[in-house]
């Protein structure tokens, strides 16, 4: 069984990051804490060890075009490089979350619009 960990941003070395919530599966609570001693992450943990369905339900109410953009920038470390570990991770994450939202029949109408309102 995963390890699901729920993390919002702090905004804190970008502001597009602030407030959005994703989610990733650990193997347990020790890769976890590994994780976040090696300060790949500046997000705070909102849930830990959660159900897939309790991770969905916090992360949707953000806006689909803003887990985009906290995914690549939330990727780039303070040197201005990007590290792919954390990259890989949240494109994982932001493609599992999409299909289940899409599959659930939940995607945010900002998502669907085609813009010419």
């Amino acid at each position: 069984m995963s390890y699901n960990v729920v993390f919002e941003g702090t905004g804190e070395e970008n502001s597009n990051t602030k407030g959005v919530r994703t989610w990733t599966s650990f193997k347990d609570k020790n890769e976890l804490e590994d994780f976040l001693l090696r300060g790949l992450n500046g997000d705070i943990v909102v849930a830990e060890d959660v159900t897939e369905e309790e991770a969905i339900s916090l992360t949707s109410e953000t806006r689909v075009e803003d887990s985009v953009i906290a995914a690549i920038e939330g990727s780039v470390m303070p040197n201005g490089r990007v590290n792919r570990e954390v990259l890989d991770m949240k494109l994982n994450t932001l493609k599992f979350m999409l299909g289940r939202r899409a599959k659930e029949g939940d995607l945010p109408v900002s998502f669907l619009d085609d813009g010419d309102e």
